[in-house]
Order: structure tokens, then C-alpha cells, then sequence
């Protein structure tokens, strides 16, 4: 501090911040060196702003020392902006609106005030207008009033066709709807999962792993190049149904998500069936709606697929920052949309969606928290960040078992203690995308109360998947 009136002015008011601090957390060693300063700033300084801050910190240290601790010591506020939560496309257009309402809703403006359609007439040149709105890929959250099976659809861009009359105006046809082609698909001007019109719909609800499932703590606790295989017969597979043989889209395809634990990579293992009565070449475009986890297919070709037979492809899926949603109705279930080019445009695409395992998601390589990070990753998650609850009737006891059950879905072991004869266990586990991490508490009680159950705490600052943790940790206690 010898050099105190010397330093620059941020200089000081750091030092001075930095030695009431000191003398806060340690008063018997830091109170002349912090009397000096405090001096210095107050009755030495002809810096007004260094002077203010000496009289509000000596009042506060002579009038209420705790209150200067609620201060002074207060922890500063996590900054989270959400500048990257916008897709690209809306932010281009919310900018273009910048003047209008749209700003304000971050909405396009056809999403709350629809045009009307309508014709003129009474004039040698009249417009026909008709507006034809395309259902946005991608979720948000439901509206008061919406099909609770469909996914939410946004306005589309408005069409408009012109034509001259020489004598009255006349009734402008309906225009053709648009083509479905390649760049359609994947951006598809409209994904409405279990609409009709010309392309065939599917919306069978899969089976798959029941590790995972969302809900309220209430429910809680209370492209590659890819593999291909071909039978000479159809055969019977025992993945869920993605698109059925019943939509008429001329295939059967059966699937599943699975990863590779020795390198987190996920793929999409099919087994397609050709329903039609000539080969199909085994060409199949994919589109997956956003997301809560980024997951984006790749292309797939099979090779051909002769009449009545079944081929077993392995579709790569990538993690990609423009498919990642950070609010979906169904975290746990993937929409996707298939192009089968041998169909006719407009009856060409299917749609189906496909159960994916949160265990599926999370790290086999990184989930592994070190200790040291851990306890002070710890200490600052709380509030919405955390959920708590109790589960009863475990499968086992045994912590070893428990330990192990739980690294078999990629929630890892870290420490353990004993507490009054209580068991805590302290796991973690992290989610690829976007990659964040998971802290879990896992409390047994003591042996000898003879009590089946335990409490768990998850916490992590992913919070939209914090619901979806505590579930898988409750089903595979349980043994689900």
C-alpha cells in the first residue's frame, strides 16, 4: 500500500475494494491495513469517486458489519445472454421488421397478424390475392387452444398472383401447390407432422427405452457413408416403427438411435422394407426437426432394395448448432421427415418420429467430472438449476451396484461420504450438446432403518434436461 497514491484511479478503488474484502473474511490480520486505506480514500483523495466509495464502506463497517458482508461479499449474477438462442432466418427477419411490432414479439409479422385474402374489383387491372400458410420445422411452445398432438405451426411466406381483365375482374385460380424437391425437403416450406394433402403422413408413436420421459417432479417421484446389410426375404425387425407399411409410402422403415460409447458417435440403425413391386435404388433423404440435443441426419444410401426385402442401413447423425431448440414439447422423441425420390413429387415424403434415450446423449468419454471442479461447480447451481425428490422400492442397496447401474447410462461416480450413518453419492454425467454438465446427489439412508429409498439431487445449468436426469436416475434405481 505504499504506492497507494500513486496507482491510477481504478487502481485504488480496487485496492480499496480489495482490502475491505480482506478485512471482512479476515478481520485480527488485515484491520490497521485496512484503517490506513480507508484514510487515504476519504481524507488524502481528491478523486470523488474513490472518496464516495471510502465514506460508503467506513459507514457501513462502523454502523452494521453484517450488512457491509451482504455487500461487499455478495456473489455477482451468472451473465447468460440468449443472443444464440435466435435461428439465423428469424433473426434476418425480425431485423428487416425492426420498426414494426415484430421486434417486440420476436415474431415474424405474419405470426400474429395474418393477411387477409381478397379480390378486387371494379377496375380494368385487379389483384387476386391468395395466401397460403406453410407450417415452420420446428417447436415451440404450445399455444392456448392447439392440437396437442401436432407440432406448433408458424405462418409461411404470403403467394400472390396477378393477372389483367379487360372487362370485369375474375376469380384468380388457386394456385399449385408448391414442388416438393430436394431443397424442400430439407427446409421443407412446412413439416406438419400428421397433416394430410399430397404427401403421406405418419405419426406412429414408437416404442423405444423408457430411461428418460420428461414431466413434472410430481410425475418424477411419486453424413456418412453408412453400413448396409440386405436379407433375400423380408424379415421381421424389432425396432419401433418409424414409417409403417400403412402410410402408403412404398417402404416400411424400422429404427433406432444407438452410440458408440468408445467415441460418442451416434447413429441411426434402419431396417427398410420395400413394400412396392420394383427395386427400390436405396435412396433416402432425412430431415430431423430441431432439437433439445442438435442432433441433424446425414444422407442414406442402402443400395438397392429388391421387391419384398429388407436391408438393415446405419444412418450417421451429427451434432449441429442450427438444430439445436431450446424448448421442445417432447425432448425425448425426434420428428423426421423421409423424401423417397422413386414417388412422384408431392406424395414423395413421409413423416414419422423416433424415442432416442437421454442415456444416448450424454457423454460415455467426457462425463467425468473432476473432483475439485466438481465441488465448486457445485456450490453455484441452485434455484431452477436444481430439482429434489425422493424414489422408493430401489432394485438394490448395494452402492456398488447403484454405482454401477448408473455408469452404464453415463452417470459417473465421484466421491462418497458417510453422514450420520447416511450413504451420499456424488455422480455426474454431461449432455454432448450443448455440452454442459451434470451434478447428481444420491442419498441413501442408514442401514438400519430398514428404509427401501433414497433422495436425489440434480443440478446442472442445463435446465431444460434436469427433469429428464432425475427421471433416468429414478428408473434405473428402481431398475426400469
Amino acid at each position: 500500500m505504499d504506492t497507494f497514491q500513486e496507482e491510477t484511479s481504478q487502481v485504488q478503488l480496487q485496492l480499496l475494494t480489495a482490502t475491505v474484502k480482506l478485512f471482512l473474511k479476515s478481520p485480527d490480520n488485515s484491520k490497521e491495513m485496512m484503517e490506513s486505506v480507508l484514510a487515504m480514500a476519504t481524507e488524502e483523495s481528491d478523486n470523488p469517486d474513490l472518496r464516495d466509495r471510502g465514506y460508503v464502506y467506513w459507514r457501513l463497517l462502523s454502523t452494521d458489519p453484517d450488512a457491509a458482508r451482504q455487500v461487499v461479499l455478495a456473489e455477482k449474477p451468472i451473465i447468460d445472454g440468449d443472443t444464440f438462442d435466435i435461428e439465423s432466418s428469424l433473426l434476418e427477419e425480425l431485423i428487416a421488421n425492426i420498426s414494426t411490432l415484430a421486434s417486440v414479439y420476436h415474431k415474424p409479422p405474419d405470426a400474429f397478424a395474418p393477411r387477409k385474402t381478397g379480390i378486387s374489383k371494379g377496375s380494368d387491372d385487379s389483384d387476386d390475392s391468395d395466401d397460403s400458410d406453410s407450417d415452420q420445422y420446428e417447436d415451440s411452445d404450445s399455444d392456448s387452444g392447439s392440437d396437442s398432438d401436432s407440432d406448433s405451426n408458424d405462418d409461411g411466406e404470403t403467394k400472390s398472383s396477378k393477372k389483367k381483365g379487360k372487362s370485369k375482374a375474375e376469380a384468380a385460380p388457386a394456385p399449385a401447390a408448391p414442388q416438393s424437391s430436394m431443397e424442400d425437403l430439407l427446409g421443407l416450406g412446412g413439416l406438419d407432422m400428421g397433416s394430410g394433402g399430397a404427401a403421406t403422413a405418419s405419426t406412429s408413436n414408437n416404442g423405444g427405452s423408457n430411461s428418460g420421459g420428461g414431466g413434472g417432479l410430481d410425475d418424477l417421484f411419486g453424413s456418412s457413408s453408412p453400413s448396409t446389410s440386405s436379407s433375400g426375404a423380408a424379415t421381421t425387425s424389432s425396432r419401433p416403427v418409424i414409417i409403417p407399411s400403412s402410410s402408403n409410402a412404398g417402404y416400411e422403415m424400422r429404427g433406432s438411435f444407438e452410440k458408440n460409447s468408445s467415441n460418442d458417435t451416434i447413429t441411426l440403425e434402419l431396417d427398410i422394407t420395400n413394400n412396392d413391386n420394383s427395386t427400390h435404388p436405396g435412396q433416402f433423404q432425412f430431415q430431423f426437426q430441431k432439437n433439445l440435443f442438435a442432433l441433424a441426419p446425414g444422407s442414406l444410401q442402402c443400395g438397392p432394395i429388391q421387391p419384398g426385402s429388407t436391408v438393415h442401413a446405419s444412418l450417421q447423425v451429427a451434432i449441429q448448432k442450427k438444430q439445436y431448440q431450446p424448448q421442445t414439447k417432447d425432448p425425448l422423441v425426434i420428428p423426421v421427415a423421409v423424401m423417397n425420390p422413386v414417388r412422384p413429387k408431392k406424395q414423395n415424403v413421409s413423416y414419422g418420429k423416433i424415442q432416442i434415450s437421454l442415456d444416448t446423449v450424454l457423454s460415455s468419454t467426457k462425463g467425468e467430472i473432476p473432483k475439485k471442479e466438481y465441488i465448486g461447480k457445485w456450490k453455484t447451481l441452485s434455484g431452477n438449476q436444481e430439482t429434489n425428490g425422493n424414489v422408493k422400492n430401489l432394485v438394490s442397496m448395494d452402492t456398488d451396484t447403484i454405482q454401477a447401474n448408473l455408469r452404464s447410462k453415463n452417470i459417473f461416480h465421484i466421491a462418497s461420504r458417510q453422514e450420520n450413518g447416511k450413504t451420499r453419492m456424488y455422480l455426474s454425467g454431461r449432455v454432448m450438446a450443448p455440452t454442459k454438465e451434470i451434478l447428481i446427489e444420491v442419498t441413501l439412508p442408514p442401514s438400519s432403518s430398514g428404509i427401501n429409498g433414497a433422495k436425489v439431487c440434480v443440478k446442472t445449468e442445463h435446465t431444460a434436461v434436469k427433469l429428464l436426469v432425475a427421471q433416468l436416475v429414478k428408473n434405473t434405481l428402481q431398475g426400469n
